[in-house]
């Protein structure tokens, strides 16, 4: 989904995306969403390890959650970037 809440498809995996996008721009926060850092708002914990990410669009600020296995990379990649 883009900034105006626009949803793309494609044949391509997350896992082949994720591979083709800037690793210092963009996040794989769980199975279903790759993240801009431009649209992070902000983030919080959740459910013991797991983060909720606010992501700050022009329609709505979407949350999505960032899995356990991902937490604390995240949180490395935010404060690398």
């Amino acid at each position: 989904m883009d900034k105006h809440g626009q949803k793309y498809f494609t044949d391509s995996t997350l896992t082949s995306i994720e591979q083709m996008v800037d690793e210092e721009m963009f996040f794989r926060t769980n199975r279903k969403f790759i993240v801009n850092l431009f649209y992070i708002k902000y983030f919080q914990p959740a459910d013991r390890v797991k983060l909720k990410v606010y992501l700050d669009t022009e329609n709505k600020i979407n949350e999505i959650t960032v899995s356990q296995l991902t937490a604390s990379s995240f949180k490395k990649w935010i404060n690398t970037n």
